[in-house]
Formats: C-alpha cells, sequence, structure tokens
C-alpha cells in the first residue's frame, strides 16, 4: 500500500483531488491531505511519511506549492514529488524548471496517479507513464499523452472523507459542490478550454459527460452521507447538451429535489428551458457577462452572443424568482472606460443580486494573450509568475497596477474595478467615481470593492461566525490595505 499525501494551498473541496483519491483507496492505497490552513504543512507532511507527495495546482497558486515541494526535500522528504492541475498541463517545462519537483502531470490524472502507486509499491520505475514528465539524469522524460476518459460512469464517486474526516469547517458546510462532467464546447479566448483541445486533438472526445443515473446516485450518495442544503454544480456550462439537461433535470427534482445553483450559457437558453430549471429548484443562475461591448465580446473574447439575449436571459430568470449572478471583466486589450461602463450598465438592466468584476488576467498562451502580445500589450518581463492571486481584480498578484497590460488607462480601469459592483447599484455615484479613479490606488479602493464582495458573503453565512470573520476580514482591508 502506498501513502499519497495532496498538497493544495486553499481550504475547500476539489473534486479533481477528492476523484484522485477515490481512484487510489479503490486500488488500495492510502490518501491524506494537507492545506496552506494547516498549522505547520511541511511537518505534518513529514510526520504523515508519505510514498508519494501529489501537489495540485492552478497557476494562481503554483508558488505555494513550489514553496512547499522546496522546503520538504529540505527537511528530507524522500518521496517523490509530482504537481499536476492546469498549471503543470499548460507549462510542464516552466514547472518542471524550478526546483523541489520530480515530475509533473499533463492532463487527466485519475488513471496515471494509480499507476504511480503501484508502481512505488511494486518498488519499479515508472518513467514510462504516459501524462508524466520526469527530472532524470539531469534530463527530462517526456512521455505521451493519453486517450481521455470518456466513459465517465467507470469513475468511483469522488472521496469526500478525505476533507470531511480532518477539516469540520468543510464537513459542516450546508452547500455540497459537484462537478458532472468534463470540457466544454466553447472556446473563449481568456480560458483554458481551447488550449486543453488542442493538447488533446485526436485523443477522444472532449466534451463527456456520465449518464444521468450515474450524476443523481452521486449526488444522492452525498445527500445519505453527509447532508445539505443546497447543491452546487461547477461544470462550466450545463446546458450544453439540451436531451441530457432535461432528463437530468425531471430527475434531479424527483430523486434529489434540493435548492441549487449552476452555471449557463445564455446562447443555449429559452423560456422552456427556464421553467423547467425552476421546476428542478434551481436557487441561482450564473452566467459571463464579461463585457458590455458586443465588438470585444464577439471579436477579443470569442463569446459570440449579443447584449439583446443576456438581457433576456437574465429577465427571463428574475421573473421566475431565480437568483441571477454574473462574471464581468474589466481591463481588456483597447478598452476604453466608456466601454467599461457598457459593462456597468448592461449588468444594470440584468439587474443580477451580485454583479462580480475581475481585472482581465490573460495567461500565457491563450488566445488572448497571443492576442495581447501582438498588439504590444503586454508589459515587458511579464512571466507566469505575474498571475498569481484570487479573484485577480480584487486581489491582484501585480499590486502594482492589478493589471499585466501596457495601457495608459491601465490604473484607472484597475481603479474602476473597485467601484463596479457597487455602480451597479447606486449608479448615480458614476459622476463622483469618474474623477476619483484617476488617483493612485489606494486602501480606501480596496475597501469598497471588499465591502461588496463581503457583503454577499455576510448575507448567506450561515452562522455569526462566519458573518464575524467576513466582517474582520473586511475590516482589514481599510486598516493593512490588500493582504
Amino acid at each position: 500500500m502506498a501513502k499519497v499525501a495532496f498538497i493544495q494551498f486553499e481550504l475547500r473541496t476539489r473534486i479533481g483531488v477528492m476523484t484522485l483519491s477515490a481512484m487510489l483507496k479503490k486500488h488500495g492505497h492510502e490518501t491524506a491531505v494537507f492545506t496552506g490552513y494547516d498549522d505547520d504543512i511541511v511537518k505534518s507532511i513529514m510526520e504523515y511519511r508519505p510514498s508519494l507527495v501529489a501537489i495540485s495546482s492552478s497557476t494562481i497558486e503554483h508558488l505555494f506549492g513550489l514553496d512547499v515541494a522546496q522546503k520538504l526535500k529540505k527537511a528530507g522528504n524522500k518521496a517523490p514529488i509530482i504537481m499536476g492541475g492546469p498549471h503543470t498541463t499548460f507549462y510542464p517545462e516552466e514547472t518542471l524548471a524550478q526546483e523541489g519537483l520530480d515530475g509533473v502531470c499533463i492532463g487527466e490524472g485519475d488513471d496515471l496517479i494509480v499507476e504511480v502507486a503501484d508502481r512505488i509499491e511494486a518498488k519499479s520505475g515508472y518513467s514510462d507513464l504516459k501524462n508524466l514528465w520526469l527530472k532524470e539524469s539531469g534530463t527530462i522524460v517526456k512521455n505521451d499523452i493519453r486517450n481521455l476518459i470518456e466513459d465517465l460512469d467507470r469513475l468511483p464517486f469522488p472521496d469526500r472523507t478525505i476533507y470531511f474526516t480532518k477539516y469540520a469547517s468543510l464537513r459542516k458546510s450546508p452547500t455540497a459542490t459537484f462537478i458532472l462532467g468534463r470540457g466544454c464546447p466553447h472556446a473563449c479566448s481568456f480560458c483554458f478550454n481551447h488550449l486543453m483541445k488542442r493538447i488533446y486533438a485526436g485523443r477522444g472526445r472532449f466534451v463527456r459527460l456520465p449518464s444521468v443515473d450515474y450524476a443523481i446516485a452521486e449526488i444522492k450518495d452525498v445527500k445519505d452521507r453527509y447532508g445539505f442544503k443546497w447543491v452546487q454544480i461547477n461544470d462550466d456550462t450545463i446546458n450544453v447538451s439540451r436531451k441530457w439537461l432535461e432528463e437530468f433535470l425531471h430527475k434531479y427534482k424527483k430523486e434529489i429535489n434540493t435548492p441549487f445553483i449552476c452555471n449557463i450559457r445564455v446562447d443555449n437558453m429559452d423560456e422552456d428551458l427556464a421553467d423547467l430549471f425552476v421546476h428542478a429548484g434551481v436557487n441561482r443562475i450564473n452566467f459571463g457577462v464579461e463585457t458590455g461591448n458586443e465588438d470585444i465580446r464577439k471579436n477579443i473574447l470569442a463569446r459570440d452572443m449579443s447584449n439583446e439575449q443576456l438581457i433576456k436571459v437574465g429577465n427571463m430568470f428574475r421573473k421566475r424568482g431565480v437568483r441571477v449572478f454574473t462574471a464581468n471583466m474589466i481591463g481588456l486589450p483597447g478598452e476604453t472606460i466608456d466601454n467599461a461602463f457598457e459593462t456597468i450598465k448592461i449588468n444594470r438592466q440584468i439587474n443580477p443580486e451580485l454583479a462580480a468584476f475581475d481585472i482581465l488576467q490573460p495567461f500565457p498562451k491563450t488566445d488572448i494573450y497571443e492576442y495581447c502580445q501582438k498588439k504590444g500589450l503586454i508589459k515587458d518581463g511579464v512571466t507566469v509568475n505575474d498571475f498569481l492571486g484570487f479573484n485577480c481584480g480584487g486581489w491582484a498578484a501585480n499590486k502594482r497596477t492589478g493589471s499585466v497590460l501596457r495601457q495608459d488607462n491601465a490604473r484607472e480601469l484597475v481603479n474602476l474595478q473597485k467601484f463596479t459592483s457597487l455602480l451597479v447599484r447606486y449608479y448615480w455615484l458614476a459622476p463622483i467615481v469618474r474623477p476619483l479613479i484617476k488617483l493612485k490606488p489606494n486602501r480606501f479602493f480596496d475597501f469598497i470593492n471588499g465591502y461588496t464582495q463581503m457583503g454577499y458573503k455576510i448575507k448567506y453565512a450561515t452562522s455569526i461566525e462566519e458573518k464575524w470573520v467576513h466582517i474582520k476580514d473586511l475590516a482589514l482591508i481599510l486598516i493593512r490595505g490588500k493582504k
């Protein structure tokens, strides 16, 4: 039996880690998870004595994983350390060039991690395994990528016990999160899906859904084991297949009957489908607006949908009593201040409960990064290490401006982002905000941004303790500035 230690920064359940853990346990191995919220993560991992260390990382947190890997090496860890996730899939060479790692996983790791654990247990080599790149004798072994897993029903249900037995706050959460399918049919220029499609070209069907019965059985299993008040379905777009969705919503109502939240594409919506969502118990719908300028949305972001469609779908759900949440961006290439106000104005027409605005982060290798680079908009010296922090607009890694783009109005756009959610509610503040954003970034602007975001979290907090945590975080922004 191999012992696998999973490492991640934030304290939240991850479907990927839970699925890998389930696969390992199915094949007789042991797993544990360690987060950046542990008191002494390196000491805890060393005491666990793992056979394999697996770091789960996106680009915005990869430096945390690398730091832990380096500290583990210094502490005398002998177990191989392999990093996987979106970051290593898109930047394998850059990642392996860093100290501390023995290998990286490219793409799906469900079968790979079991094969590595089996080989470690058998004390045999694993340098030939597909999806794995390794450092060996000063060189990098680059294995081919394996085919996509098309039959999702063959995977075990994600192992939530890896989190729930250790972290009471996660176990007690009233919301259970699921990702039912894999892949997205769309190719938004700022998203990772178009890159993933290129990596897996000719390697199987990219957009995959489990059988409806499997999806319902997974949700029902969690409900029976742990109970929950809410279901959050985090698939990029739940309405990719109308036939599948209609069957799912009917069975969800019958067998689960719990309020749920999900993400949709507005260009795949109509009144009949909205009625079916409501009948099934949808409580909140999320969709991307990104920008209020149709030309930028279509030609730069590769999202071919109209303002009319966005407003219509927002109204479609609001008139049915469903909460609406929109995702938006500020600091787009070539964006003017007036363009940014177009985004605020369309959100006023949609009238969501919350409109979230982030600063564009054009991750290297994405289509929008290539576009910005050709236009000479990427600042000198920018590397993949400049794309850090959660909700990059609110907690930007690049604390000088919050944007990696070279634009004359970049600072004004970054400042405006702090006021956007507020302006959606109180547009009469616009004449005051326009001159304010010409000032230097400051903690008051950060506080305004935090106020609108934290206010939403405080409203839906499930305990006094949780509300108090958000209130303290908001106060710290004003006292200390950005974290």
